[in-house]
C-alpha cells in the first residue's frame, strides 16, 4: 500500500461484527485519507431495499453526512450505514 494512503497513528476502524462485507479495504483506507479536511470519519454505504432495518444516511452533495435516521419507518431515502468506519481521533 503507498505510504500516502496509509492510516496514521491517530486513525481507528469501527466495526459492526454482524455485518459482512466485500469492500475493496484499500480504496477505503484512500478515500479516508483524501476527506476533506472538516470530515473526521469516513463511513461506508450502500443502498437497501429494506431502509426501515438500517440506519438511515442523508448526505448532502459532497456526500457529507448532515444527518442519520436509525430505523425509522418514515421515508428519508435508501442509502444505509454499512457499519464500517474509518476514523481520526482529536
Amino acid at each position: 500500500m503507498p505510504t500516502n494512503n496509509s492510516l496514521k497513528a491517530n486513525d481507528g476502524i469501527l466495526l459492526h461484527a454482524d455485518n459482512y462485507c466485500e469492500a475493496d479495504i484499500e480504496q477505503l483506507i484512500s478515500v479516508h485519507t483524501n476527506r476533506p479536511s472538516n470530515c473526521d470519519l469516513t463511513m461506508l454505504a450502500f443502498r437497501t431495499q429494506t431502509p426501515h432495518t438500517c440506519g438511515i444516511l442523508e448526505v448532502d452533495n459532497q456526500k457529507i453526512l448532515n444527518q442519520m435516521y436509525e430505523k425509522s419507518h418514515d421515508d428519508h431515502g435508501n442509502l444505509a450505514n454499512a457499519a464500517f468506519m474509518f476514523f481520526q481521533r482529536s
